[in-house]
């Protein structure tokens, strides 16, 4: 699973509870080159990705040594809400219906099924409320572990045949003078 893939599932997914009434918050993703969203809203940051265990490698490698290789992942994804002046409550229910969403096996497996995404873990929503530039902003977060399987192509060639010049001695000390090739299998 890709990255974009990742984000266009948790977007959807967030935008889908908060983006409709009686929340309407916009969505977007954090550190993004573009002049803050109007309040309120939602914004994702993705964190970086954690390998579990080893890849595993079944297929065997195509003509050319191309491999296809399977591993899971795991990440750390934030939802902030940020809310205006004197509406705390409302931008605490945003991130509130969004972490209800995730008791109801439906939408688990939506997540599972159109992008590959398991929510692992779940903390509690966290305020951050403060004032920004003497103006009180009410902001809540949301930290998920997510997991997914990715999956990458690997070039896995082999060397076939090795030429060798110069002199080597075997185990029985009988020397052996190249050049000379030596085919592998």
């Amino acid at each position: 699973m890709s990255r974009a893939a990742i984000e266009n599932g948790l977007y959807a997914w967030v935008n889908a509870i908060v983006g409709i009434a009686p929340y309407t918050a916009s969505v977007l993703f954090a550190n993004q080159d573009f002049s803050r969203a109007t309040k309120p809203f939602v914004s994702i940051t993705l964190g970086q990705q954690i390998s579990i265990g080893f890849d595993d490698n079944k297929s065997a490698p195509s003509a050319v040594g191309i491999s296809t290789i399977t591993g899971e992942r795991k990440m750390m994804v934030t939802l902030e809400a940020y809310g205006a002046k004197g509406n705390e409550s409302a931008t605490f229910d945003l991130l509130n219906a969004v972490l209800a969403s995730l008791e109801k096996f439906s939408v688990r497996d939506s997540l599972y099924n159109s992008g590959g995404i398991a929510v692992h873990r779940m903390e509690n929503i966290l305020n951050l409320t403060e004032v920004v530039d003497t103006n009180y902003e009410p902001r809540f977060a949301l930290d998920l572990i997510i997991g997914y399987k990715q999956t990458d192509t690997e070039d896995v060639s082999w060397v076939k045949t090795v030429e060798i010049e110069g002199e080597m001695e075997t185990p029985d000390e009988t020397k052996i003078v190249g050049p000379f090739e030596v085919e592998l299998t």
